[in-house]
C-alpha cells in the first residue's frame, strides 16, 4: 500500500504476487467470450488444486468482475451507462479500443483475479454504498436479476480475503480479488477479510494516490 502510494502507480495484479507465481492472461470484448474464460479459470485452479469450493468463490468473484466490466462500466460521452439497465444474459459488445483484460495469479498461497476495463466509471461512494447495504440488510434481500452492481459486489466482497479497488476516473477500472487458500473450506471462511480502494487523479497518473481501507 505504501509503495503504491508514493510511487502513484496503483494498477497491476503484480503488486501482490512475486515473480515466480503462476500467471494467466486474457481479454475479452463481448459477453459471448465469457464461458471460455470460466473455463479457463477452473483449469487454472484444477492444475493448482485449489479447493473446489474456493474453485466456485473465485468464479462467482470473475463472474461479477467481468459483468461489472461488461455491462456497468461503460459509459457514452455524458458519462451515461450504456447497458447498465440489461439483464446479465443479454449479448453485448465493446468497441475494439475497450478490451476488458484479465489475470489470474497463484503462489500456492493466495489466489488472485484481477479485471481492468478502460472506463474508469465506478464510483467509490456508490461502491462504499453497496457494501454498507449489504452488510445491513443481506444478500437475500438484493434483486439478483436486475442491472447494477449491488448484489453482485457484496458477493464477491464476502467471497474474498481482499478486495482492491483501483481507479483513475474516466480511464480505467481495476478490481482485484484475493483468496487465502487454506487447508479447509471453514478455515476460509473464518479468516478475516480486507478492502482497500485507491484512485488516481484523472488529470495526472503521476499524481499521489489516495487511498481508504
Amino acid at each position: 500500500t505504501l509503495r503504491k502510494l508514493n510511487s502513484g502507480d496503483i494498477f497491476g495484479i503484480e503488486k501482490y504476487f512475486a515473480g515466480s507465481a503462476r500467471e494467466h492472461r486474457a481479454g475479452l470484448q463481448s459477453s459471448d467470450e465469457r464461458d471460455a474464460l470460466y473455463e479457463a479459470l477452473n483449469a487454472f485452479t484444477a492444475r493448482l488444486c485449489v479447493h473446489g469450493r474456493l474453485r466456485a468463490l473465485a468464479l462467482t468473484v470473475l463472474d461479477e468482475f467481468v459483468s461489472n466490466a461488461l455491462y456497468n462500466a461503460p459509459v457514452d460521452a455524458s458519462g451515461a451507462k450504456r447497458f447498465g439497465d440489461l439483464h446479465r444474459a443479454t449479448p453485448v459488445t465493446l468497441g475494439g479500443d475497450e478490451r476488458v483484460e484479465v489475470r489470474f495469479c497463484a503462489d500456492g498461497r493466495r489466489l488472485g483475479l484481477s479485471v481492468v476495463d478502460p472506463f474508469g466509471s465506478l464510483k467509490m461512494e456508490s461502491l462504499r454504498g453497496t457494501l454498507v447495504r449489504g452488510l445491513r440488510r443481506g444478500a437475500q434481500r438484493w434483486d439478483r436479476d436486475t442491472g447494477g452492481a449491488g448484489l453482485g459486489f457484496f458477493c464477491a466482497f464476502e467471497s474474498l480475503s481482499h478486495l482492491v479497488v483501483n481507479v483513475e476516473p474516466g480511464r480505467r477500472t481495476e478490481l482485484i480479488g484475493i483468496l487465502t487458500l487454506r487447508d479447509t473450506y471453514r478455515e476460509f471462511l473464518v479468516s478475516g477479510k480486507s478492502l482497500n480502494m485507491f484512485t488516481v487523479p484523472a488529470t495526472s497518473a503521476s499524481s499521489t494516490a489516495e487511498v481508504e481501507s
